[in-house]
């Protein structure tokens, strides 16, 4: 039985099949063309899997700009499922680390899997659309360092992002062919992706509050909220807490009330991750 995205994430599955082989396929692809020394690459993919028959073709972008392993999953035309591109910017072969690649193509293909979904479902996109949208509208408060730790950290605890860092975690543990739950469990531990997950865990309310104030000052602080609210509210998210702040006791038990929220998405999120490293295990002694 094929399983589409959502039923893969309600029976905490963490990443699908197909991910895992065109991931490998795509990711060689790639190490070879970077033989080439280009400055880019236009890399088309035939797609010949059933859970996304309906793509016929998948590009792939390399580009070297900042070479930072920056990437992201796009449209690039009108139809909806004919021109997507997986864009990745990558240090040159010498410099390239192919197992931090690895885990990046899993990620992004887990975007994807998750777009074919919805527009092969005609399903409505997720509220965590609507909130990337908003981001992407205030894009400007990103100039402000400090209040752009906060706009990532709720960007981090999206489900689209927290789900793909589950697939992402796949990849990465199973680079060590190891069958220990305890020590696949310390490993995770030590990666960029737990990292990820202490920052949102880690977030106070009231020591935040206190450092934009002191560096912003309470007035221009209460502007960038409401802005973000604002922008929050035109994209119809209609979470309770989501109002004008007018004093600073308002500004902590709002971010308190997103505290709430990155918990409950956190909670959900080690328990993900605690079922990848069964799967991780399975795999390993299949």
């Amino acid at each position: 039985m094929i399983l589409t995205y959502y039923e893969y994430i309600n029976e905490s599955r963490g990443i699908s099949n197909f991910i895992k082989k065109l991931s490998t396929i795509i990711s060689g692809r790639i190490f070879k063309e970077l033989e080439n020394n280009s400055n880019s690459y236009n890399i088309e993919i035939p797609i010949d899997f059933i859970e996304i028959d309906k793509i016929k073709s998948l590009n792939i972008k390399i580009v070297m700009i900042q070479r930072n392993y920056h990437c992201k999953f796009y449209n690039n035309g009108n139809s909806k499922l004919n021109d997507l591109v997986l864009e990745f910017d990558l240090p040159n072969k010498t410099d390239l680390n192919y197992y931090y690649l690895h885990e990046l193509i899993v990620h992004e293909l887990t975007h994807l899997y998750e777009y074919y979904n919805i527009i092969t479902k005609e399903m409505e996109f997720p509220l965590y659309d609507r909130i990337k949208k908003s981001l992407i509208k205030t894009i400007k408060q990103d100039d402000f360092d400090i209040f752009s730790y906060f706009r990532n950290l709720v960007y981090l605890s999206l489900d689209n992002e927290l789900n793909a860092r589950v697939s992402q975690t796949y990849q990465l543990l199973s680079f060590y062919k190891i069958d220990d739950k305890e020590k696949l469990n310390n490993i995770l531990k030590t990666t960029h992706i737990w990292k990820k997950y202490k920052e949102i865990d880690n977030f106070n309310p009231k020591k935040y509050t206190s450092d934009l104030i002191e560096i912003l000052g309470i007035d221009f602080t209460k502007i960038l909220i409401n802005d973000f609210n604002t922008e929050l509210k035109n994209n119809s998210i209609d979470f309770t807490f989501i109002k004008n702040v007018d004093n600073e006791e308002d500004i902590i038990k709002y971010f308190n009330n997103w505290k709430k929220r990155f918990r409950y998405k956190l909670k959900k999120h080690i328990y993900k991750l605690d079922k990848i490293i069964d799967e991780v295990i399975l795999d390993k002694n299949k």
